[in-house]
């Protein structure tokens, strides 16, 4: 039993440290969901989210907004990936997200972190967000083509597909440009 409450404690303080470099924006229960992902999809204890540097004209040019939202994670002084956090629009409010990549920019995770509506909640099903699992920044989403629809949540469903899709296609621009 007291073998179970030292792990726990070290889990709670490894997870508090970890924290502490995520984005000072984001809220506490967002930090604890990236943290979470990020351990689980990484499998590390401690690491780093250092952020990273676009410049104006890839902002510009890019679907996504990168700058704030793409994080590179590092462990053990070396990059074991990068981090996506952003937020789409589902039928009358936002839901954040997360997709987390290799080293290599392919997708290993992707996960609704809160969803704000009684409605479409289904798009956070593990099932359904694994259809993004393994595309690189070649490859393009497409709601009904190679990305299955959700009945009752089409709108959420659209905008996730949309914004992962409009993600690889802007890590696409920016590894062409030498920049990831």
């Amino acid at each position: 039993m007291n073998s179970i409450l030292v792990k726990s404690c070290f889990i709670v303080l490894i997870a508090i440290v970890s924290m502490s470099f995520i984005s000072k924006d984001w809220s506490s229960k967002l930090k604890t969901k990236i943290n979470k992902t990020v351990v689980s999809t990484y499998n590390v204890d401690d690491y780093q989210i250092n952020p990273v540097s676009i410049n104006d004209v890839s902002e510009q040019v890019t679907k996504s907004t990168l700058t704030d939202h793409l994080y590179r994670i590092d462990s053990n002084a070396a990059s074991v990936g990068y981090i996506y956090v952003s937020q789409a629009p589902s039928m009358k409010n936002v839901f954040d997200y997360i997709v987390l990549f290799d080293v290599n920019l392919k997708v290993l995770n992707t996960k609704v972190l809160i969803y704000r509506e009684k409605h479409g909640k289904q798009i956070g099903t593990k099932r359904w967000l694994s259809q993004f699992f393994n595309l690189t920044t070649a490859d393009r989403p497409t709601l009904g083509d190679n990305i299955d629809g959700i009945s009752g949540a089409t709108i959420s469903a659209t905008s996730m597909t949309t914004a992962v899709g409009d993600l690889l296609e802007s890590l696409d621009y920016m590894k062409t440009q030498g920049q990831l």
